[in-house]
């Protein structure tokens, strides 16, 4: 019975000294996961919003200061427009048309993006500005059709101010509600899929008038 008494008080004081050692290592095995989570998160986030964007180790999204612009998604806009260049009473109307071929690029800046990850819970929450137009290149505009007539000519002008409408026209095609609504889908879609992988899910909220 002595023996036994004394196996057991051994078997007692050991696992003492194990217990804080067993449970400092569950802590740090935590802690590392938790780590992992945040850098490989980080990354992820980065894959989508390039290098400047980072994720610091108490889960804060770092935006980078001043304006810093994101490209979503582009698209082709053909726009045609048309001069006219009346003479007495409308007779011998001189008129042109021409038509614009352009990019347009729509995105964010990302200086106005925010966000927190929870790399417990692995829940990674943002907040963007809605997709605006970024840019607007011109690929080409070509002269489809001009008619003069002998006393009535359409003149650099005329070209000049159709080209001005030309492009103004594209940037409000381009501008449409429906358009960065659906580039604001594209953006949802990209960090989704970045950030499934690691099980780690994206609440994403689009806002108008972000500081």
């Amino acid at each position: 019975m002595r023996a036994a008494s004394a196996v057991a008080a051994t078997a007692l004081a050991a696992a003492a000294v194990l217990t804080p050692v067993a449970v400092r290592s569950c802590h740090e095995a935590a802690a590392a996961a938790t780590a992992a989570v945040v850098t490989k998160s980080g990354e992820a986030l980065q894959s989508v919003f390039g290098s400047k964007v980072s994720i610091t180790s108490a889960g804060v999204v770092c935006a980078p200061n001043g304006i810093a612009e994101l490209a979503v998604t582009q698209q082709e806009v053909v726009v045609d427009t048309r001069r006219d260049r009346p003479w007495m009473f409308n007779w011998f109307t001189a008129s042109l048309e021409i038509r614009g071929q352009y990019t347009a690029k729509a995105g964010i800046d990302l200086s106005r993006l925010a966000g927190w990850l929870d790399a417990d819970r692995r829940v990674l929450s943002l907040r963007v500005p809605r997709c605006r137009l970024l840019s607007l290149e011109t690929l080409g505009v070509d002269r489809k059709w001009q008619s003069d007539w002998c006393v009535n000519r359409c003149t650099p002008a005329d070209f000049s101010a159709a080209l001005t409408e030309n492009i103004s026209t594209a940037r409000r095609q381009a501008s449409r509600g429906e358009v960065m609504a659906q580039a604001d889908g594209v953006l949802v879609a990209r960090l989704r899929d970045a950030l499934a992988p690691l099980g780690v899910r994206v609440q994403v909220s689009v806002a108008d008038g972000m500081p």
